[in-house]
């Protein structure tokens, strides 16, 4: 087909642009759909989703409660130990919703307003786009093009993403847009530049790095109406001069603190690269949809007679993709997301619909050079909006229960193998698994409660009504840039003050030297979905034993953790814990702590050696008043029953302080120790554990006994069993129904027919409990979770039935980890 042909048939043209809009219709629809579906299913959704929600949350909680707004952006360090990145107006506009739906702070109700707001702000910000699509071209005709432009944003897949969560982006990405279309729609008005400006200023209240809007609007004005542009500009140096100016004296100086210093974070080149190529990979259509439309409000707009703001209002949409690409090299900064391309996809959207609508236009002209080039560009362009519309990203990991953006896949065609609507009905069955994981954790948190608590993921804390013990990612750039001071968190964590951490992974934005405390004052107590609980491990009663080394720390006494059974056994771990205070501390410095254990002949027979406090908190750095522990342990070696004494050295550069602890009374080995993994195992777990089926069952230990406040916990590759203080009665934790949580569930599950010869034949003597799912499939195997267990069975080809190792599951515990008490 010729392009003289195309142009002089009529009616070829129009079907030619009908069918390809048509199917760009149906298409858009179907992605619209899919984004109203996903907003039914946050909005349903009573738990944060993303880590930017807990903060807001926890901002509006305080302002319920009755705190002034400029005071919540004050120390960090002191509770509720927030940090509040952004400027307040969405946290306001929260504030306000959350008041009117509900009597006081709830979370859910606080999450609810937040994620309407988000929605409302998407809608605003999609209906925007047509009137400022429609007064760049400004048609005489036909304005169909136009109204592509709320559809495309509204079904793309990052929209549909950040288009129903508790995030300041949406809000300021609106207010945005509509101070585009004030200053494009009148820009010979005085009122048109002061109220975009207003507009603007509520945009940088919102989110301050959305700074692409004005600047494009400034510099069109400049090119069609130079005093508007000084207006304008005056206008948004004034008005968001005075905000952050009254900000920052109400809030004593810590406004710039928060959302200036709290927000430079790091730029990482290579996280760039791979956050760009991804959505390049997804949006490169629309790129090329934007440059053809660009290249067509050139041919059409710049013959255009009439004023200049008609003949040079393509270059404002011209000029915001640009500035809004640049704005994007942000998400390179450390702790950036996707949502950094949501002014840049707007931008795109504009320009390719205003250059569609202008094609459009002229192609119903009479025949010319122009129309010529409008005739091709239209359904080169509609192709190409087909392209984009016809892939998305799914937001859900099509066999894990995570998000797919932890580990992300390849766009997938919105009908297809995995189309859209499996995408959605993942999430459902997700969001289902997440909500009884959540609950689960909301029961631990509130009985640590009221005391705070440490997450890195702090929506998990205020979910939960808790306090969250730090803002992880934000707190660890501020120590980064030496903004933040962290000893006494430190020295809080030493002392196993904080009752219990809730970690997605233990390394997430904690400082080196606070990993450093954990591991040596903190235990994993296993853990509910994708997050880890840790407890401070018990350590004994006080003893008071006051000794002062010569210019260094002075030992204020120990504890010594009580055997668990009448009298510590060859094999145990002996847990010493000593409790240092600053002293008349002169010498400073690395200081060297040796616990020893000798005969009564002063043989030595085992030792312990550890830099005092970790080598994390030096002496020098240590309160005036109050005392810090540290834990030392020793295996108790294989001799004879009898009593051993616990000596005490502190090194620097000899020895600076000798003690005689205490007398330790050994008795016979009641347990066994496994060769294979090297662990000890008490007489009691062991008898719980040859009666739960031994090695072939329940595995070889992976732990030694862990000593909690509540009891002690050992786990072994198939099972974990506790006993409470104070008490001889033996439980086994049902892991299969903890691990199973976030899976789906099954009503009445009945054992699958290919497991119910093993478990006839075993279940019982085994003690595996009954079924909690149906059968599911995990990565190769299809397995069904029980209440003790997990069976598992190859999905390809046959194999023998086996037990799923859930006790290393449950304690994250690869195969070539080895378990270290602190």
């Amino acid at each position: 087909m010729t392009a003289e042909v195309l142009l002089n048939s009529q009616r070829l043209r129009r079907l030619l642009f009908l069918g390809l809009a048509l199917a760009l219709g149906i298409l858009l629809s179907i992605g619209i759909w899919g984004t109203a579906l996903h907003a039914g299913n946050i909005l349903g959704y009573s738990y944060p989703l993303d880590y930017g929600e807990g903060p807001l949350m926890a901002q509006v909680r305080e302002l319920l409660r009755g705190r002034a707004l400029p005071s919540l952006y004050a120390d960090p360090a002191e509770p509720p130990y927030l940090v509040v990145n952004y400027p307040p107006l969405v946290l306001v506009v929260t504030w306000g919703v959350s008041a009117a739906l509900g009597e006081g702070w709830h979370p859910q109700t606080v999450l609810f307003a937040g994620r309407l707001v988000a929605l409302a702000a998407t809608i605003a910000a999609a209906l925007a786009l047509p009137v400022l699509t429609l007064s760049v071209v400004r048609p005489a005709g036909r304005r169909w093009p136009a109204l592509l432009a709320p559809l495309l944003f509204l079904s793309l897949s990052l929209v549909r993403e950040w288009s129903v969560l508790l995030r300041v982006d949406m809000p300021a990405l609106a207010l945005a847009l509509w101070g585009l279309a004030l200053a494009l729609r009148a820009p010979e008005r005085r009122s048109a530049a002061a109220g975009a400006g207003l507009l603007f200023t509520l945009s940088l209240l919102a989110k301050p790095s959305f700074v692409a809007a004005p600047a494009a609007a400034i510099l069109w004005l400049l090119a069609v109406a130079p005093r508007r542009a000084l207006l304008l500009a005056g206008s948004v140096a004034l008005f968001t001069g005075m905000a952050a100016a009254a900000l920052q004296i109400a809030s004593g100086g810590w406004f710039v603190y928060h959302v200036i210093e709290a927000n430079a974070n790091r730029f990482d080149t290579t996280l760039a690269r791979l956050f760009w190529s991804e959505h390049l990979t997804l949006s490169w259509p629309l790129i090329a949809a934007a440059a053809a439309g660009s290249i067509s409000l050139l041919i059409v707009l710049r013959a255009r007679a009439g004023s200049p703001q008609a003949r040079l209002g393509w270059l404002l949409p011209l000029f915001y993709t640009l500035l809004a690409a640049l704005s994007a090299i942000g998400v390179g900064k450390v702790g950036a997301y996707s949502n950094y391309f949501l002014e840049f996809d707007a931008a795109l959207i504009w320009l390719a619909c205003a250059g569609l609508l202008a094609a459009y236009q002229e192609a119903q002209q009479p025949v010319g050079r122009t129309s010529l080039a409008a005739t091709l560009l239209v359904p080169a362009l509609l192709l190409l909006l087909n392209a984009q519309a016809v892939r998305y990203h799914p937001l859900w990991d099509e066999t894990r229960p995570r998000s797919a953006a932890k580990d992300p896949r390849a766009p997938r065609l919105i009908i297809g193998r995995y189309a859209i609507w499996h995408d959605l009905a993942r999430e459902r069955e997700i969001l289902q698994g997440q909500r009884r994981v959540q609950e689960a954790l909301m029961g631990e948190i509130q009985a640590a409660s009221p005391t705070p608590v440490l997450s890195d993921i702090p929506g998990v804390v205020i979910a939960a009504d808790g306090i969250s013990r730090l803002q992880a990612f934000e707190m660890r750039q501020l120590l980064d840039q030496g903004l933040w001071q962290q000893d006494r968190l430190l020295q809080e964590l030493a002392n196993g003050e904080v009752p219990l951490l809730v970690l997605e992974w233990l390394g997430n934005w904690l400082s080196p030297e606070m990993l450093t405390v954990i591991r040596h004052r903190y235990a994993p107590d296993g853990s509910l979905g994708q997050m880890s609980l840790y407890r401070p491990v018990e350590i004994g009663p006080f003893t008071p034993h006051p000794a002062l080394a010569p210019g260094g720390p002075a030992l204020a006494g120990y504890h010594i953790l009580p055997p668990f059974d009448t009298a510590y056994t060859p094999a145990e771990q002996l847990a010493v814990t000593l409790r240092w205070e600053r002293g008349q501390l002169q010498e400073t410095g690395r200081w060297d702590v040796v616990l020893r254990l000798l005969g009564d002949d002063y043989t030595l027979l085992a030792e312990a050696t550890a830099p005092l406090l970790y080598n994390v908190l030096p002496a020098e750095s240590w309160p005036a008043s109050g005392s810090l522990q540290q834990i030392l342990r020793i295996t108790l070696p294989e001799i004879a029953p009898g009593s051993y004494r616990l000596v005490l050295e502190l090194h620097r550069d000899g020895i600076a302080l000798q003690e005689d602890l205490a007398m330790i009374r050994l008795g016979p080995p009641l347990g066994r120790v496994f060769s294979e993994t090297g662990y000890y195992v008490p007489a009691l777990f062991l008898e719980a554990w040859m009666e739960a089926g031994g090695v072939e069952a329940a595995g070889l230990p992976l732990t030694p006994p862990i000593p909690f406040a509540w009891g002690w916990l050992q786990c072994f590759e198939r099972a974990c069993f506790e006993r409470a203080t104070a008490s001889d009665n033996i439980t086994r934790r049902p892991l299969g129904e903890i691990l199973s949580l976030e899976l789906p569930q099954a009503e009445n599950p009945a054992l699958a027919e290919a497991f119910r010869s093993f478990y006839e034949t075993r279940g019982a003597g085994w003690r595996l409990g009954p079924p909690i799912t149906g059968e599911l499939r995990k990565g190769w195997l299809i397995v069904q979770y029980l209440r003790y267990a997990r069976l598992e069975r190859a999905a390809e080809g046959s194999s023998p039935i086996g037990l799923g190792r859930i006790g290393a599951e449950y304690m994250r515990l690869n195969e070539w980890d080895r378990f270290t008490l602190p």
